[in-house]
């Protein structure tokens, strides 16, 4: 399933009606850390680029380049 926004509260549901993966989540929406814990045994994350941050001012090098 591919998602855009915060879903924390809809992933029981997912989970439950059999979904075994979300690919890409927002990175600014979601705390990865909360649903590893959370959810990580039950399902797969696979998490996204930033694309607020990350693409829009990342370099090489690793550092964010923001302002």
């Amino acid at each position: 399933m591919h998602s855009c926004g915060n879903i924390t509260d809809i992933i029981p549901d997912l989970i439950e009606i059999g979904v075994n993966i979300i690919s890409p989540l927002q990175a600014e929406a979601l705390d990865f850390k909360f649903l590893k814990k959370e959810y990580g045994k039950y399902h797969t994350f696979r998490e996204g680029i930033s694309t607020q941050k990350t693409l829009p001012f990342g370099t090489p090098e690793g550092r964010s380049g923001q302002l």
